[in-house]
């Protein structure tokens, strides 16, 4: 094993939780953040060498891959199954609206 992979696996172990639970945070969804932490992970292993700062690149690539998971005819399919008729399924670009959000109870 070179330098270069050595370097690369050690950065994957320290970094793949860290980076599977922002994209998490990125999509709501544990399988699409798997995909799209590997999807950046193996961008990142062909700039290996040329990356200065390989952990700001990694959670850069990561956020986009996961909202580009998002953005696919699959993605969309599968959530409109999932979802209640009438049910708005909130994302993580959406925010509740001014209704939906909790008051306090005036007792």
């Amino acid at each position: 094993m070179s330098d270069r992979e050595a370097d690369f696996r050690e950065f994957v172990g320290a970094r793949m939780e860290s980076l599977r639970g922002l994209a998490y945070l990125t999509c709501g969804d544990w399988q699409v953040a798997e995909d799209a932490v590997l999807s950046a992970l193996a961008k990142l292993y062909a700039k290996w060498n040329r990356v200065e700062n390989p952990d700001a690149y990694a959670r850069t690539a990561v956020v986009r891959a996961a909202i580009d998971e998002t953005r696919r005819p699959w993605w969309r399919r599968e959530q409109s199954r999932r979802s209640s008729p009438g049910v708005r399924r909130r994302t993580c670009r959406s925010r509740p609206r001014r209704s939906a959000r909790r008051r306090p109870r005036s007792t």
